[in-house]
Order: C-alpha cells, then structure tokens, then sequence
C-alpha cells in the first residue's frame, strides 16, 4: 500500500498548488469583471457565489476522482492547460504597449 503511495504525494502538492494558483486568478478575474473596473483592489472579499460555485467544484473534483482514478489527472492537465492560455492572454494584451521617451 505504501509504494503506492508515495509517487502520488509529490504530483498531488503540485496539483494542488496549480489548482490554487490558476483559482485565485481566475476568480480575481471574476470580481474584478463583476465589480466593474480595471483599477479595483483585487484582494477585496470575493462574492459568496463564487466562492461557493469554487468549492462545489473542488468536491465535485473530490468526489469523482474516488471513484475514477484518472479523473484527477485530467483534471490536472486541464488546469495546465488553463493556466498556460492565460499566460498567453495576459501576454498578447501589453503586447503592443511600449513606453515612448
């Protein structure tokens, strides 16, 4: 049981930390939208619906990945996938900025 294990709990941590990582922007991106501005602090309280569609879906995640082992790893490529694309948003939109002196 526990050779099994231990190959899982490096990938988990990293999942883990990706998972927060790519949450916090997207809903940052969520409050800043429904609040209206681009200059609004970000780090203001989240509304209680986002929070609660998040983590709905972290249990759904939870729960599903009990029950299909390599859900959790489709899970985990489509967080990938999602944080490399808003890199590459978030990129291309200063891309045509430049500071003229």
């Amino acid at each position: 049981m526990t050779d099994a294990l231990w190959p899982a709990l490096p990938v988990g941590v990293i999942g883990a930390g990706l998972a927060a990582i790519v949450t916090r922007d997207v809903v940052s991106g969520a409050v800043r939208r429904q609040q209206g501005g681009v200059g609004t602090d970000v780090r203001a309280q989240s509304p209680g619906g986002l929070t609660a569609i998040v983590v709905l879906a972290a249990a759904v995640v939870a729960g599903v990945s009990l029950v299909l082992k390599p859900f959790s790893l489709l899970v985990l490529v489509a967080l990938i996938w999602l944080w490399a694309s808003r890199r590459r948003q978030a990129e291309r939109k200063h891309e045509g900025l430049r500071v003229l002196r």
